[in-house]
């Protein structure tokens, strides 16, 4: 693990007090993180936003050097971190470049940037120069390769500079293309004249800058800062929706800064509902950065106007006729918005001919967005009922598969046969109806055809799939025919996701009809079994058929599918390898066998082995005592246990053996332990964990299981340094890894007498009942007496089972000089006088007596005590 070490006392006393005191940075100029960037600098707004993204950082001193000229390497560096691809730099193949013989750095990885940006055609690897100068011509080429613009470019392009003709020719297809994208810009010269210098070299703030105009290009890289709409603002709390549909709270950092679309500095009362804003936000989870959006369209999508004149929604196909009479075909895509000045929602299937729309196109020709500036043609309001919020007042219709939404009056009339008085609260999802809608409102709904909802049984007479209709004899001797609905649920037994085309004629069924549509249908008389576990007695290679023996004896025999899925323990198993007296699990559809799996392992509690190693007896999971021979050369294996045998066989442990020809060839046992990560390598699905001082790794496979509280299907990417976690194998396989979330808290008192512990935590008194399995560690991880803990002392417990672990947090005292959310560090002058740096923990817990701080409360002076592990700052109590 990464050990973070406190700064050297004249460094720190240095860069401490270049940087502007906590609890000043109220300004709405922002707080630059570096010395040498002042709050007024025309770059700052674009520097942080790179730095956010870690495409820049600054130098170990706290300077930015925002005047320092940038080389083709370190453009090279930027560029491939804003695409994204920063990871895929460490591994990437490196032989084109090392062939090369360029001169580049040793002391990291140039060569795996450089290689990234050559096979994603960002550079010419035989024309690259690493340490000259990044001129802006080049760097303009660059940027577009980089946004994935170069089909763009034009061959005769010109420019409005003045300097145009100093262009390089082959360049200036480029310059051309980011001018028009806003991308870069020119000077103006003391004529006031716009140049563009294209071989002058950019420095730092310049490429920072050009890269922080391209996010509206490159939404969907890894890393972009998130986009999204502000929902609402009560007591300084913002409640934002993200483009990707998820909604969170906020807070703004003091710190915080803020920008209109032209780049000018706000203050948080500029902002409003339903701004649409790009921000970023601190370890802690403040706003530390934000952006306010044009709601116009951006530049780089192409705007098309005209009116529809064909709309064939299968193939999501709009043919367009523009402005001068020609016509266009441009597709679309389920992410397509449809917008509309109306209050109706319109659907996109909606679009019908002779509506008259604008298209905003991006660089493929795909429809981004429909602005619809014509009136829907709403004549038919009939549909069936698909959600009604009275709430909100709010119906939606269906219709063919188009969707629909009206705003309903506060006066809207129900026309109801046989109801009296009816209104909306007689309405139900399924009724068919006819809206009435004046001045965008719903003001009438015409009842046409109330929701049924029937079970009927029958016989299928006749299966048609081309019109997905369905010919039923009902039970009563009648001839039905039904529509199959497309979601229809259809369930045969044997036989997954079964669709219209399984059924049979005289298939007995059991169905359900709504609005005369088949929803559900069952059929009633087929049986076939789907799984089935036994011993093989006989296999015909030739004509495929496989008989086996079940558990109670029955011999059972089904043909073998041609493309049948093998798993028999080898490398390219073949039906040939199948075997008399193998034990076998098969999947069937239809009585065929699509599946067989070896099922050559037996799991139980190991009891004992014979005194000469001939027998191996176990208990199953029914208590059944079992013996089976051993081989001579049984492979025995055990995790984190150098080359086990049978004498380390403990009586009780879970084992499972694997048997051939009814002999044990291989004992695996389960064990676990409990263990804190290290290190997630998310590529190489693999983690390292401390075991007793000293790291070890462990890869997870596709069947390893993952468990952390709170998180429904949890990845490896949900893993962090610092976990405590509960690793289960099999053998030297990891099984299983459960996230042991740990208490952090202050002792209030340790009862030894009644075996209890009680804790402080952010969640009020928690009281942890002490037992023999406890094991107290100090905050360097060696294990100490409990009797060594007092009060006040600040804890982290973690509860696996019966075992109770329990580290002593480091304690370090001194006063505040600052906190740096932008790099997650705070400042301290301990009680000796030496100034300290500390890194912070993601969810450092802030606490006076029993009140909650937030770092943001914290001012510069405060008595604080630190709480470390690790050199992380777990928790802060402010004296």
């Amino acid at each position: 693990m990464r050990k973070l070490r406190t700064l050297n006392v004249v460094l720190v006393f240095i860069l401490v007090f270049a940087l502007i005191p906590f609890g000043a940075f109220a300004n709405a100029e922002g707080f630059s993180p570096f010395k040498d960037v002042g709050n007024k600098h025309w770059g700052l707004q674009y520097i942080l936003k790179m730095q956010l993204r870690g495409v820049v950082t600054g130098y170990g001193d706290g300077r930015f050097q925002p005047d320092k000229t940038v080389s083709q390497l370190e453009a090279v560096v930027m560029a491939v971190r804003a695409m994204g691809l920063e990871d895929e730099a460490k591994t990437a193949n490196t032989t084109q470049i090392d062939n090369l013989g360029l001169s580049l750095p040793k002391g990291w990885n140039a060569i795996g940037y450089v290689a990234v940006a050559a096979q994603k055609g960002l550079i010419e690897a035989d024309l690259f120069n690493p340490n000259q100068g990044a001129s802006r011509a080049w760097v303009a080429q660059l940027i577009i390769r980089m946004i994935g613009a170069e089909n763009e470019v034009g061959s005769t392009a010109t420019t409005s500079f003045v300097d145009d003709s100093s262009i390089p020719s082959y360049l200036k297809g480029y310059v051309a293309l980011a001018s028009e994208k806003g991308i870069i810009t020119g000077s103006y010269n003391a004529n006031s004249q716009l140049q563009f210098n294209p071989n002058s070299t950019v420095t730092r703030a310049q490429l920072a800058t050009m890269i922080g105009r391209t996010d509206r290009f490159m939404a969907d890289v890894d890393g972009q800062l998130p986009v999204g709409t502000i929902q609402s603002i009560t007591n300084n709390i913002y409640t934002i929706k993200t483009e990707d549909g998820v909604t969170g709270t906020y807070i703004f950092s003091s710190k915080a800064a803020l920008y209109n679309p032209d780049g000018s500095s706000i203050q948080l009362a500029d902002l409003k509902q339903g701004d649409q804003i790009r921000f970023g936000v601190d370890s802690q989870g403040y706003i530390v950065y934000l952006e306010q959006l044009d709601e116009v369209m951006p530049v780089n999508q192409t705007q098309i106007t005209g009116t529809i004149v064909q709309h064939l929604v299968a193939d999501q196909l709009l043919t367009i006729k523009d402005e001068n009479g020609k016509l266009n075909v441009y597709r679309y895509d389920q992410n397509t918005k449809v917008k509309s000045s109306s209050t109706v929602s319109v659907d996109i299937s909606s679009l019908a001919v002779g509506n008259e729309v604008i298209l905003y196109l991006d660089m493929e020709n795909k429809i981004l967005t429909i602005e619809l500036t014509s009136n829907l043609n709403l004549s038919n309001n009939k549909g069936t009922i698909y959600s009604l919020d009275l709430e909100n007042k709010i119906i939606m219709i269906e219709d063919n598969g188009k969707y629909r939404a009206f705003s309903l009056s506060d006066q809207v009339i129900v026309e109801y046969a046989g109801v009296r008085f009816p209104t909306v609260k007689d309405l139900q999802k399924g009724d068919q109806v006819e809206l009435v809608v004046e001045n965008d409102q719903v003001t009438t709904i015409r009842m046409i055809q109330p929701y049924q909802n029937v079970t009927l049984n029958g016989k299928v007479v006749v299966v048609s799939t081309s019109d997905q209709i369905l010919t039923l004899r009902l039970t009563d001797g009648s001839l039905k025919a039904y529509e199959i609905s497309e979601q229809a649920d259809i369930q045969i037994e044997g036989i997954n996701n079964a669709t219209l085309a399984d059924l049979k004629v005289d298939d007995e069924v059991s169905f359900t009809v709504e609005n005369q549509r088949l929803v559900s249908l069952t059929v009633l008389n087929r049986f076939y079994l789907s799984d089935l576990t036994g011993t093989v007695k006989s296999i015909d290679t030739v004509n495929r058929y496989l008989t086996i023996e079940n558990s109670k004896g029955e011999l059972k025999t089904y043909p073998i599918d041609d493309y049948v899925d093998l798993d028999l323990d080898l490398r390219y198993p073949e039906i040939e390898d199948i075997e008399v007296g193998m034990k076998v699990s098969l999947k069937l559809k239809d009585n065929l066998i699509y599946a067989i799996t070896l099922n050559n392992t037996v799991e139980g509690e190991f009891v004992r082995i014979d005194d000469q190693e001939d027998f191996i007896t176990l208990k199953n999971e029914q208590r059944q005592t079992l013996t089976y021979r051993l081989d001579p050369d049984v492979d025995v294996n055990i995790a984190n246990e150098t080359r086990p045998d049978l004498s380390d066989l403990e009586v009780g442990q879970e084992i499972i053996v694997t048997i051939k020809q009814e002999v044990v060839t291989k004992i695996d046992v389960r064990t676990a332990g409990t263990y804190t990560l290290t290190d997630i390598s998310t590529s190489r699905k693999r983690i390292t964990v401390d075991i007793d001082g000293d790291e070890d790794y462990y890869y997870l496979s596709s069947s390893t299981t993952l468990s952390i509280p709170n998180v429904s299907k949890p990845t490896i990417e949900d893993l962090k340094e610092g976990d405590t976690v509960q690793l289960t194998f099999i053998g030297d396989d990891l099984e299983r890894i459960d996230v042991i979330p740990p208490t952090y808290g202050t002792i209030a008192s340790i009862e030894t007498y009644r075996e209890q512990l009680i804790l402080n935590t952010s969640d009020g008194q928690k009281t942890i009942s002490l037992n023999n399995s406890v094991t107290v560690y100090n905050s360097n991880g060696t294990e100490m007496s409990i009797n060594n803990l007092k009060t006040d002392d600040y804890v982290k417990v973690v509860e696996v089972g019966s075992e109770i672990l329990i580290t002593q947090m480091e304690k370090v005292s001194g006063t505040l000089t600052t906190v740096n959310v932008n790099d997650g560090r705070i400042y301290i002058q301990d009680t000796s006088g030496m100034y300290k740096s500390y890194q912070l923990a993601k969810d450092v817990r802030v606490w006076k007596g029993t009140a909650t701080y937030h770092l943001g409360d914290l001012q510069q002076g405060q008595s604080l005590t630190l709480y470390l592990l690790d050199d992380v700052v777990i928790g802060i109590k402010v004296n």
